[in-house]
């Protein structure tokens, strides 16, 4: 079992304050964190990268772009 860092905890709870205030960094570190370690769950990951996209986050795009299929419908949208 993978033991999570301090870092990792501060980032998710940094993450959280800015993403219950609707703030689309937040979303995307949210993501990050779920996709590369604390919790690691990509369909999580892809929700929270979905929000921030919907939000004109360019890198959430990006991450959303490498995580969708090609023939993903939420891919292009």
């Amino acid at each position: 079992k993978r033991h999570t860092s301090k870092q990792e905890c501060v980032t998710w709870k940094r993450a959280s304050v800015l993403a219950s205030s609707g703030d689309r960094e937040g979303f995307f570190y949210l993501g990050l964190c779920r996709k590369n370690g604390l919790g690691k769950d990509l369909v999580r990951a892809i929700t929270y990268f979905k929000i921030a996209a919907l939000m004109n986050h360019t890198e959430a795009m990006r991450e959303l772009g490498f995580l969708l299929g090609p023939s993903d419908p939420d891919r292009f949208t």
